[in-house]
């Protein structure tokens, strides 16, 4: 997570670009393959799975469009792939989105969840 300010003392020759790379976050199918394509998959967070508290379209917005997609399609919750949901741990929960870019969300990485309560996400390429 980042701070920024408005108060500076700074010039525009000694601006910066920064890229980054990896957001944690991943779409998987019930055999744990990558989803690039508009298909439903499991919402994945460092490789453990999203608990649905607080969870909304601008949460499934601001996480589509950070890893690349346009827009969310859909969202729903659920145990639906068996192993492949309960083999890994839930690593984020509480996920409150005011709008839907990720700088306005709020998230925990720890939880109070069973994997019932998995989020499935269907992001539009």
């Amino acid at each position: 997570s980042c701070r920024a300010t408005s108060h500076h003392n700074c010039v525009h020759r000694e601006d910066i670009l920064l890229t980054c790379t990896g957001t944690g976050f991943q779409l998987v199918n019930q055999h744990g393959s990558v989803i690039t394509s508009r298909t439903e998959g499991l919402l994945t967070y460092r490789q453990g799975t999203v608990c649905d508290d607080y969870f909304n379209y601008s949460a499934a917005h601001a996480i589509c469009r950070l890893m690349g997609f346009s827009y969310a399609a859909g969202w729903r919750h659920g145990q639906l792939y068996g192993s492949q949901q309960t083999r890994r741990r839930i690593t984020m929960d509480d996920v409150r989105c005011r709008y839907s870019y990720w700088n306005y969300c709020s998230y925990r990485t720890s939880h109070n969840c069973r994997h019932y309560e998995d989020v499935f996400l269907t992001c539009q390429p």
